[in-house]
């Protein structure tokens, strides 16, 4: 019997049946750990050569390097400093795999390249088990305007310290990339009109020059010996102000002004991440129908949902010849989920009580 419903069937037909066969057997969890992890690319670790060198000690360091670039991009700072100084038994086993490129010896040091790849599940138990909420790591532009105003004084491009020093010194873990608006006469004018109500300045226009939708307006105000920072933020469709005092300054050194640059871009870097913030101890549930029995659009699928942060795990729960009925566990509420795969060019749409993959 089983012969004669072959033959009744075309080629295709059997192919696609065999491979939701093999989506069946295999479990979900096994395909995500193939793909789906925070990786740590371009990692540089040097080591003096010498009798008490050790290949296994440069891996290590390795390791301990790329989990605190891990911990910065996806908690906020004060989380962060809690757990940066963390043993490294209990990074290993969060270690996926790694790679070692571009080995060299020079000037009696070892030098390496690496890339170490930290799997997510095990990742997101470990600060689920410390109580941390962490975010999806997210680079985003924006469009910074600082504004530097001491005793009514406004300086808005060269002649201000941290418009002139904003883009010197670069931390490749940062998520936001800024991007530095030209001095420019109109600008210049129309900042200098609206400076006794400067908050209300229209900032969407102004970062829509720079082909960005997403802004802040940095208002820096010396008090004595402190900085008040008021600022006006929007992050994709959150808009937020904020407020940011830093004590005892000195203008005076570049390098201290500098590190209150830090400060503030560790302030903005931590109001973006808790925008994007996730409780993993909260699943829901999710069914998404794809009517498809293409295996090239199949697997572009189930590759995106590997490659979405909120996604815990999915099982395809029902198949036929014409769709997939996919069952997703994920963290964060519908919502995010849905504009997450919207991000991802994956269109859901609502019909007869279910979310379907809309193919146009």
């Amino acid at each position: 019997m089983m012969i004669f419903v072959l033959k009744i069937l075309n080629k295709r037909e059997i192919y696609i049946i065999f491979l939701a066969l093999i989506l069946l057997i295999i479990p979900t969890n096994y395909a995500l750990s193939k793909t789906s992890g925070f990786i740590i690319k371009n990692l540089e670790v040097s080591e003096e050569f010498n009798l008490k060198f050790k290949k296994e000690d440069v891996i290590e360091k390795a390791f301990q390097k790329a989990f605190n670039q891990l911990l910065f991009k996806i908690l906020v700072f004060k989380d962060y400093n809690r757990i940066k100084s963390i043993n490294l038994n209990q990074i290993k086993p969060l270690v996926e795999n790694f790679k070692i490129k571009n080995e060299k010896f020079q000037d009696n040091k070892y030098f390496a390249n690496f890339e170490i790849k930290f799997n997510k599940k095990e990742i997101f138990n470990f600060l689920e088990k410390k109580q941390l909420f962490h975010s999806i790591p997210t680079n985003l532009d924006v469009v910074i305007l600082p504004i530097f105003i001491e005793n009514d004084n406004f300086k808005i491009f060269n002649d201000n310290l941290f418009y002139s020093n904003w883009l010197s010194k670069k931390n490749e873990n940062y998520l936001l990339n800024y991007i530095l608006p030209l001095e420019d006469i109109d600008d210049f004018e129309k900042l200098i009109n609206t400076k006794n109500y400067i908050e209300n300045f229209d900032m969407v226009k102004f970062s829509e020059k720079y082909n960005s939708e997403n802004y802040v307006l940095s208002l820096i105000y010396k008090n004595e010996n402190k900085l008040n920072t008021y600022s006006k933020i929007k992050f994709k469709d959150n808009v937020k102000n904020s407020n940011f005092i830093i004590e005892n300054i000195n203008l005076n050194d570049i390098s201290l002004v500098q590190s209150y640059i830090d400060l503030l871009k560790v302030h903005y870097e931590d109001i973006w991440k808790k925008q994007n913030e996730i409780n993993t101890s909260i699943k829901l549930t999710l069914e998404i129908v794809l009517n498809s029995n293409d295996f090239k659009k199949i697997q572009k699928f189930e590759n995106t949902l590997n490659n979405i942060y909120l996604i815990n795990s999915f099982n395809v729960k029902k198949f036929n010849l014409k769709r997939n009925i996919y069952e997703i566990i994920y963290n964060g509420n519908p919502s995010s989920l849905i504009s997450r795969l919207k991000d991802e060019n994956i269109i859901l749409t609502y019909e007869n009580n279910k979310w379907i993959v809309n193919e146009k």
